[in-house]
């Protein structure tokens, strides 16, 4: 294979869950920012965002729900480059499609 370190598109992405905005699930947006809390038992950690969503916006816990990765990942199957990254983790997705990563501060998770 020319490119082993490459994520196969079509290959289902690790089961579990992930909190994510409506902006992405209900109105179609693509994922701009995620960043990954602790796994639990059916929590990837993941929270996906399309990062044009304010303090109010976000306040708002029934603007976030729980998602299964993989249906996140129809919405938008970028996230395959950057789902296997450990819990910490935090990225923003450039005008270029390119994930870049993040600082994240603890106290803003």
């Amino acid at each position: 294979m020319a490119n082993e370190s490459k994520k196969d598109d079509t290959a289902p992405l690790p089961k579990g869950a992930c909190i994510t905005s409506n902006r992405i699930m209900k109105d179609g947006k693509p994922v701009g920012w995620a960043y990954r809390e602790a796994i639990k038992k059916d929590d990837s950690g993941w929270r996906f965002f399309a990062g044009d969503e304010d303090q109010a916006y976000s306040n708002n816990l029934d603007n976030f729900a729980f998602h299964d990765i993989n249906a996140v990942a129809a919405h938008d199957a970028s996230i395959a480059e950057i789902v296997d990254l450990p819990e910490g983790a935090s990225y923003e997705k450039l005008s270029t499609g390119e994930w870049r990563s993040m600082d994240l501060d603890p106290d803003d998770a």
